[in-house]
């Protein structure tokens, strides 16, 4: 069975079981000789249908706590520690909507939110580990389901991942060789396993064995090198999945996946389905609309502030580099003083930043001269209120709400071709680098995981992204 079939199949099992369990719930605390489901009055259907809602929102819950990751179904103690985060989670969610809904939920909200956790919670570790995973395991022992993996770069983090897949392997991949440019075809790398091609004849090689998985463990590679073989790679029938430590960020930043000791993650290589530009671009427009008409308080409140603060606009106006290179006029509230954006001393320390950067440098990817921050430009920049504009030029297109940051003009010019490939979609108010941690990023680190959101870009990781940034603007975390 494919990563990807387990997941969906994870998914549709998690919300049958949750809503299941919602019906267990109501029936536990029912009144004596009543059959809640039988017997409930018809305002009840609402509120079964409030639920039937937010067993989606669960899913995402369930989701952002990694509970679809192969290590983590695959394993019993960490799994079970995180169904009963995400129920937690899930549980403290359900009663806010009971409470904002006033609902009742058929006869007493209390108990049906107690008898809820408790049969949800029975009821996955029942499915996920005592079934689910036992067949899982059973099907692989059997070799009913084998994939077959082709590693990318036969030095040690290849052959230790070939190793590890090799003497334990739950996850039914079987690696059948490498591709490598510096050693030979046929040359073995480890007992039975060989070098069956280079990075350049990586589709043939698919196609010839039927390859399902390639797993690029690349080392010392150059980073615009590195991108070009990813290419390559994503250019076959074959899914791709990254497991070289020169894209260590992303796994320690964003998702915990691995296969053995390796960590992980994978690459959508296949092109946007159908109709996916145009959804993204409407719930650009809908949320963006909403945004607007309900911060417009809080915009007054800030525009009064800045105002009373300091002389100058409210707005910040800027030239910015979107989509392809292409220049568009962007919007803040205004942090700082009349006419600090133009400093010299700053492009050129950005400059060395972008060309000297490296990922064992402890330095910021916000290069700020705090003595020309305002009072109130200090608090609205901790928790990025002053980004808060953005939303209009969200509704103009120049921008969506999740995607990488437009970057300035004289940064444009000093980046990498590679650099460039983050702005290869639309720049984002929010984004893979914002919700780990902003300035705490380096340089280089910055563009890997703007890059990640290229490779990945989806409604359920935009939705993820968005649901994230929340906290991470409340906590002010990586603001300056």
């Amino acid at each position: 069975m494919k990563k990807k079939n387990c997941k969906y199949v994870l998914l549709l099992l998690d919300w049958v079981v949750v809503n299941f369990a919602f019906v267990v719930a109501i029936r536990l605390q029912a009144p004596p000789g009543i059959s809640a489901l039988l017997d409930a009055p018809a305002s009840a259907v609402p509120e079964f249908l409030l639920f039937v809602a937010y067993s989606g929102i669960m899913l995402l819950v369930f989701q952002i706590n990694e509970l679809y990751k192969i290590n983590i179904y695959l394993s019993v103690n960490r799994h079970i520690q995180q169904i009963l985060k995400s129920l937690l989670y899930s549980v403290i969610g359900l009663s806010l909507v009971v409470l904002a809904s006033r609902s009742d939920i058929v006869f007493d909200g209390r108990l049906v939110v107690i008898y809820f956790f408790l049969a949800s919670f029975v009821l996955m570790i029942t499915t996920r580990i005592l079934i689910f995973r036992t067949i899982l395991k059973l099907i692989v022992a059997n070799g009913l389901s084998s994939r077959l993996a082709l590693i990318a770069g036969a030095g040690p983090t290849g052959k230790r991942l070939a190793s590890s897949l090799n003497e334990k392997n739950p996850f039914g991949l079987r690696p059948i060789g490498f591709l490598d440019d510096n050693k030979p075809v046929g040359s073995v790398v480890l007992p039975g396993i060989k070098v069956l091609g280079n990075m350049t004849n990586a589709a043939s090689v698919v196609e010839e064995f039927g390859v399902n998985e390639i797993v690029l463990c690349l080392e010392n590679e150059p980073d615009d090198g590195f991108l070009e073989k990813l290419d390559l790679c994503a250019k076959t029938k074959a899914s791709v999945t990254i497991g070289s430590e020169q894209f260590e960020i992303i796994p320690q930043r964003m998702y915990q996946e691995s296969y053995g000791d390796v960590p992980l993650f994978g690459v959508v290589n296949s092109a946007p389905y159908l109709g996916q530009p145009a959804l993204k671009r409407l719930g650009d427009l809908i949320l963006a609309t909403l945004g607007l008409i309900i911060l417009s308080p809080l915009f007054l409140l800030v525009a009064i502030a800045i105002k009373l603060d300091s002389p100058g606009p409210v707005l910040f106006k800027q030239t910015r580099i979107g989509k392809d290179g292409k220049p568009f006029t962007f919007y803040k509230f205004r942090s700082m003083n009349v006419g600090s954006d133009k400093d010299r001393s700053r492009e050129e320390k950005l400059r060395r930043f972008i060309q000297e950067n490296k990922n064992d440098v402890p330095t910021s990817t916000k290069i700020v001269d705090h003595r020309k921050i305002t009072r109130v430009g200090r608090f609205l920049r901790k928790i990025s209120i002053d980004e808060l504009p953005q939303l209009i030029n969200v509704l103009k297109g120049d921008m969506s709400l999740v995607g990488p940051r437009p970057c300035l003009p004289y940064e444009w010019k000093n980046y990498a071709e590679w650099h460039k490939r983050r702005l290869s979609v639309t720049p984002g108010c929010t984004g893979v680098w914002q919700v780990l941690g902003r300035s705490k990023v380096g340089f280089r680190d910055m563009v890997i995981l703007d890059l990640f959101y290229v490779h990945n870009v989806s409604f359920h990781l935009d939705v993820l992204l968005i649901f994230k940034t929340i906290p991470a603007m409340l906590l002010g975390i990586g603001g300056k």
